[in-house]
């Protein structure tokens, strides 16, 4: 929800009003999907509620879709229980991008053009659906995630996630895969843009690795030598 508000923050231009709509699907309502579909349907109106539209729900199984201009999203569990459509990347995204054009924006407040900004907040830790942020990010459509696998996986499907966005302007926030949430990848990041070089870096355990990696080096191959015995 932080990326989501700080990164995607709808503003108000001067002369003829233009506010940035952001456009929420999301994929994956366990814990974390639960959550953060709870604080979308919680937010203040009016106000940011009027800024962010959730456009549809995926389990692993089926999708709900809602309309825009819907004022809240609270029984979205039985909504989701009782739909029978298909999750399906593909149509996810088509709709996605066609929700720029409807009438059903343009209608939302008179004397109001909106810019939409669609967005596909990942919550799962799928490695099927991280494949798909290349394909997501070729379309334009942005993304948020705390899922892992498609920056751990091999460099090859990062590379393609990058140039993707790089084509399409579309962005990827990925902050909370490291550091529980810390701003380390961006602080990285803008260390690097601004002409800095990282030349290396040193980090600690949780306290499950701390525990874990030092038995595991006792019949781990050579590279991992490196690894301290005991944890501290």
């Amino acid at each position: 929800m932080h990326d989501l508000q700080t990164q995607f923050a709808p503003t108000m231009s001067s002369g003829p009003e233009v506010q940035r709509l952001v456009v929420v699907s999301v994929v994956g309502v366990g814990l974390v999907g639960s959550e953060l579909v709870d604080q979308l349907s919680n937010l203040p109106a009016p106000g940011l509620r009027d800024q962010f539209q959730l456009l549809s729900l995926s389990s692993s199984r089926s999708t709900v879709y809602y309309d825009i201009g819907r004022d809240g999203w609270s029984d979205w569990r039985k909504d989701l229980a009782a739909s029978n459509v298909e999750s399906n990347a593909r149509a996810l995204a088509t709709r996605l991008m066609q929700i720029s054009t409807v009438e059903e924006v343009a209608g939302l407040q008179q004397g109001v053009s909106f810019s939409v900004i669609p967005v596909l907040v990942d919550n799962t830790s799928s490695e099927d659906v991280a494949r798909l942020y290349p394909f997501f990010l070729n379309e334009g459509i942005n993304i948020v995630t705390p899922n892992k696998k498609a920056f751990s996986s091999e460099l090859t499907l990062y590379e393609e996630i990058v140039a993707a966005s790089l084509k399409t302007g579309a962005r990827f926030y990925n902050e909370s895969t490291v550091g529980a949430g810390l701003p380390i990848i961006s602080t990285i990041k803008d260390l690097v843009v601004t002409g800095d070089k990282v030349r290396n870096g040193t980090w600690t355990f949780g306290p499950a690795l701390g525990v874990i990696v030092p038995v595991c080096v006792l019949c781990a191959p050579p590279w991992l030598n490196s690894f301290p015995r005991s944890r501290k």
